[in-house]
C-alpha cells in the first residue's frame, strides 16, 4: 500500500487508521514523500499540518518521532519514482 507523507507520519506515531490496510499488507512510500516528511519535521521555516502536529507533542515525544522518521523502520518500503513512472521497467 503506497502512502503519502501525512499518513506515513500517523503510522510512525503509532496512529495508523485500521480501515484502509488489510492485515499483512506492506506499507510503502516514495522518496519524495519521505523527503517532504523529513523536511516538515526538521526545517523551522516549513509550516504546515505535520510540523504543527509535531509542535503539539511534548519535547521527549517529538524527539522520539524525529528519531523514528530519520531511521525509517525496515517494515516501510521506499519505492523509486522511476518504478512508479515506468512500471514495466524493473
Amino acid at each position: 500500500m503506497l502512502i503519502d507523507d501525512h499518513l506515513l507520519f500517523r503510522v510512525l506515531l503509532g496512529e495508523e487508521p485500521k480501515a484502509p490496510r488489510p492485515p499483512g499488507t506492506t506499507i510503502a512510500t516514495t522518496c519524495l514523500l519521505y523527503h517532504r516528511l523529513c523536511r516538515a519535521l526538521t526545517n523551522d521555516t516549513v509550516i504546515g499540518s505535520i510540523s504543527r502536529q509535531l509542535g503539539n507533542l511534548g519535547a521527549e515525544t517529538a524527539s522520539g518521532v524525529l528519531g523514528t522518521v530519520i531511521t525509517l523502520p525496515d517494515t516501510i518500503e521506499l519505492v523509486s519514482l522511476r518504478t512508479l513512472g515506468c512500471p514495466w521497467v524493473n
